[in-house]
C-alpha cells in the first residue's frame, strides 16, 4: 500500500499571524512569506508523489519591496499547485483502488476475523474532542479557547496524538467546507476523504483549511491519517501530522482548529 510522504506543517499561523499579530488582515510582506513557503513546500509534494508532474518556471527573486501584485501572482500559483496536488491524489488513489480490490474472495475469511479483533491500542488512547463550537460552519466567529489558544480561537495545530470527536462536539471531522471563522478558530480544518473501511489499518489522508479573509475552502492541504476502530459507521479517530512535520515549533499559540459533525 503506498505510502504518502508527510505534509507541510500549518504556515498560516506561522507568518501570517505571528509576523502580523493577529490583526484581521495580514500585512502584504507576512502574506506573501506564507504563500512563498507553501509554494516550495507543494513542488516538493509534487515532485515526490507525482512522477509524470514537471516543475513550473517561476521568479524566486524579491524585490525589495512587496506590493498587492506581487502578492496575487503567488496566490494564483499556490491555487493551481494546490489543485494539480489534489488531482494527481485523487489518481494515486484510483490506482491503489484498482490494484486492491480484485482479490476480494481471498480477502473476505480476514475481513471477518478483523472485526473481531480487540479495539486498536489507537482507538483505547484517543483524545475526545468534546467542544459544541465545532459544530458552527455558519461563521459565527466563536472562541473555543483551550490549551494554546491564541486571542481565544482554539488551537490544535500542535496536536501529536490519535483523537476523536464525541459528545457535543460531533462524531466526526466536518466533510464539507464551513464558512469563514468557524468551528471556534480562525483556520476551520475539514476533510472530504472518504473513511477506511477495514479495522484498525490507519490511511493517510489530505485535510485542507478555510481562509479567514476570503473564505476559500482549500486554501491549504495538509496531512491527515484516519483510523476505523470498530464496525460502527462512525467510529473514527483521526491523526494530525502537525507536530510531526514540524519539530521545532516556532510558536506555542495558533487560531486553527478541527470542525465536527454530528
Amino acid at each position: 500500500m503506498k505510502i504518502y510522504c508527510l505534509f507541510l506543517a500549518i504556515t498560516a499561523t506561522l507568518y501570517g499571524q505571528i509576523k502580523s499579530g493577529i490583526i484581521s488582515e495580514p500585512s502584504v510582506e507576512s502574506e506573501y512569506i506564507f504563500y512563498t513557503d507553501e509554494i516550495r513546500v507543494i513542488y516538493n509534494l509534487l515532485a515526490q508523489e507525482c512522477p509524470d508532474w514537471r516543475k513550473q518556471e517561476q521568479a524566486d527573486g524579491r524585490s525589495s519591496i512587496i506590493t498587492g501584485h506581487h502578492l496575487e501572482v503567488r496566490k494564483r500559483l499556490h491555487e493551481e499547485l494546490v489543485n494539480q496536488l489534489i488531482k494527481c491524489r485523487e489518481n494515486n488513489n484510483l490506482s491503489l483502488t484498482e490494484t486492491t480490490t480484485k482479490p476480494t474472495t481471498t480477502m473476505q475469511t480476514t475481513a471477518a476475523t478483523t472485526t473481531l479483533a480487540p479495539q486498536p491500542v489507537e482507538c483505547q488512547n484517543a483524545v475526545n474532542l468534546t467542544g459544541a463550537w465545532r459544530l458552527d460552519t455558519a461563521g459565527q466567529d466563536l472562541r473555543g479557547g483551550g490549551e494554546r489558544s491564541r486571542d481565544g480561537y482554539a488551537c490544535d495545530i500542535w496536536r501529536d496524538h490519535w483523537f476523536r470527536f464525541s459528545g457535543d462536539g460531533g462524531n466526526k471531522m466536518l466533510n464539507a467546507c464551513p464558512a469563514r471563522v468557524s468551528c471556534g478558530t480562525r483556520w476551520a480544518y475539514w476533510t472530504d476523504a472518504l473513511p477506511p473501511s477495514t479495522v484498525g489499518v490507519a490511511v493517510r489522508q489530505s485535510m485542507y483549511v478555510v481562509h479567514p479573509g476570503d473564505g476559500r475552502c482549500k486554501s491549504g492541504i495538509y496531512g491527515l491519517s484516519i483510523m476505523r476502530c470498530s464496525d460502527k459507521p462512525d467510529d473514527l479517530i483521526y491523526y494530525s501530522h502537525f507536530a510531526d512535520e514540524w519539530a521545532s515549533p516556532v510558536s506555542q499559540q495558533c487560531s486553527g482548529g478541527f470542525c465536527g459533525m454530528d
